[in-house]
């Protein structure tokens, strides 16, 4: 089991007290969640989606948890799943807030001073929960008023709409916050995460659908490794897949390559079954669809065709992957290379010939072993 904790921030919404629920460590799409709610909440609205007074966002596989979403194929942020609800998705005052956090939190791509990078950092480097909502509700609330609705969202701008609505004494105050957020990210990145990265990086070419991909190898308990190895100051690399202290892996990809990922993490969800013991998922489409497929056992969770986390900081107690670590580094070098195929099935499978489901990929349901079947026999069909 994950065993997730579910935090929770009291407001007023139409008259009556009502808790917003979301993960520990609040991004910014479950910040904004909080602040439409309380603002634009109805009677109505509180009747149809709490439960005993608790609205849950972003997690809970309720209708505002956007990773219930994501595994259905569809991209999806709790703010916008709110906003449907509440009726407001098309209100001017509010349109550009809830279309950029749908957009970084479906996609991602938010710039270094923006407000959601910043909320994610502050999470990142452990803030008390109700600090990161203060901070966030007070920037948005700033821009949910603005005048014109400029689609800015960069920290300074917002500090001078604070300022603005405000006063410049808690606009400066709202500002110098971010701004040590951002210190304190540079200093984990130039420092500890530059320093685990010299003692422990491994560094080695693999090749991917696109070509030669920058394969590196890391063992760090920083944020911030995976990043100072894709940058100019690590590797430039294109994948890193690093190690906690922990046991908890994860492997990112840089977005640029614009990877499909989801031969690799069927791979992983169906080896992580096969050594806990039981098969709870066999269908190939579940295996690689974004998100978490189940809370209770699955510890691997896809994002963005970027990333495959086994743990993260707003999931701090997820059990560490029973996939030996170089296991899985072999796993991402060989399932990402379309010319590689199960080992003991290569020189058949160069033939063109499948061993079908005699084969240990038949479960995984490797994309190009698929095709290969279809051009064969027409044997493409799902997994049932």
């Amino acid at each position: 089991m994950t065993g997730q904790k579910i935090v929770y921030t009291e407001i007023r919404t139409a008259g009556m007290t009502v808790r917003i629920g979301y993960h520990p460590n609040p991004h910014a799409d479950e910040i904004l969640c909080v602040e439409l709610i309380e603002s634009y909440g109805t009677e109505d609205f509180v009747r149809r989606y709490s439960d005993d007074g608790d609205i849950l966002v972003g997690i809970g596989g309720g209708p505002f948890d956007d990773h219930r979403v994501r595994r259905e194929g569809n991209a999806a942020s709790s703010a916008l799943l709110v906003a449907q609800a509440l009726g407001i998705e098309k209100e001017r005052q509010v349109t550009a807030v809830i279309k950029h956090v749908h957009g970084i939190d479906s996609k991602g791509g938010d710039t270094p001073f923006g407000i959601c990078t910043i909320i994610k950092e502050m999470g990142k480097l452990e803030l008390p929960n109700d600090e990161i909502v203060s901070w966030g509700r007070m920037g948005f609330r700033a821009k949910i008023g603005e005048i014109g609705a400029k689609k800015i969202f960069e920290l300074q701008h917002i500090a001078m709409l604070v300022c603005v609505g405000l006063g410049d004494e808690i606009g400066f105050e709202w500002m110098a916050k971010g701004l040590a957020m951002k210190n304190a990210q540079r200093r984990e990145f130039f420092i500890r995460a530059r320093a685990d990265f010299k003692a422990t990086a491994r560094v080695s070419t693999i090749y991917g659908p696109k070509g030669p991909m920058k394969l590196v190898v890391t063992q760090s308990d920083s944020p911030e490794i995976s990043s100072y190895a894709r940058s100019d100051h690590g590797a430039n690399a294109t994948v890193v897949i690093n190690r906690k202290s922990t046991g908890n892996v994860s492997i990112m990809f840089d977005k640029r390559a614009q990877l499909d990922l989801g031969d690799l993490c069927s791979a992983l969800k169906v080896e992580e079954q096969s050594l806990r013991g039981q098969i709870h998922e066999r269908g190939w489409d579940a295996l690689r669809a974004p998100g978490t497929i189940d809370e209770e056992w699955d510890v691997w969770h896809f994002i963005h065709n970027t990333m495959l986390l086994n743990g993260s900081h707003t999931k701090k107690k997820v059990s560490p992957t029973r996939i030996p670590f170089e296991t899985i580094v072999k796993m991402v070098t060989t399932i990402m290379d379309p010319k590689q195929f199960f080992r003991g099935k290569q020189e058949t499978c160069a033939m063109g010939i499948c061993a079908g489901k005699e084969c240990p990929w038949y479960p995984i349901g490797v994309e190009r072993c698929r095709k290969m079947r279809q051009r064969s026999d027409g044997d493409g069909a799902t997994l049932s």
